[in-house]
């Protein structure tokens, strides 16, 4: 969000987009801002464990993502005939930029026990709702960031038995797992 403020406190940058945004943007990114900055302050980390903390922390962390998601859709809307511009507001884009080459990752593939063959449309699914994927025609999935710390997931398919997995995933690092899964036999 500094970041952002940086950006649009150019003068360049903001007569740039003055065509392209509404006239209340910049304030009222400069407000969230200042509205997220104040809910993470709030945060001791020696309360962050507690509910009362972790509770304030997830809710400063959904404003910003509700709004951060806004700006990408603006954006994308915005710049849609511009092939250079466009990129930036995608919101894998986005978290790749933010989140750095130190970011901690889940990838692997989801294959069929019998046959070996990628399963596409496999859903990859933390148990407590916050990641979920779903398989691509190679049987790939992908979580380009994800918190570190033990986590369970449930891959599911139709046809196929539920696969529960747990892993534990090192801050910063990716962490590769293939997955296979076994059909239902009717």
């Amino acid at each position: 969000m500094d970041n952002g403020i940086n950006f649009l406190s150019i003068p360049n940058n903001a007569n740039a987009l003055q065509d392209y945004m509404p006239d209340t943007f910049i304030p009222e990114y400069s407000i969230l801002r200042s509205e997220y900055s104040n809910l993470l302050a709030q945060l001791p980390t020696a309360v962050q464990t507690k509910a009362g903390g972790t509770i304030s922390k997830i809710e400063a962390n959904n404003l910003a993502y509700k709004q951060l998601i806004s700006i990408c859709d603006h954006g994308k809307l915005i710049f849609a005939n511009d092939p250079i511009q466009y990129p930036k507001f995608v919101w894998d884009t986005v978290v790749k930029l933010v989140g750095g080459v130190n970011q901690t990752r889940l990838q692997g593939y989801v294959r069929d026990t019998e046959t070996d063959l990628a399963i596409e449309g496999a859903t990859v699914t933390s148990t407590d709702g916050v990641y979920s994927k779903v398989t691509d025609s190679a049987g790939r999935y992908e979580f380009g960031q994800i918190t570190g710390g033990a986590r369970s997931f449930v891959v599911r398919k139709d046809g196929y038995v539920d696969v529960p997995i747990t892993v534990d995933l090192e801050t910063g690092v990716t962490k590769n797992l293939s997955i296979m899964m076994v059909k239902i036999i009717p």
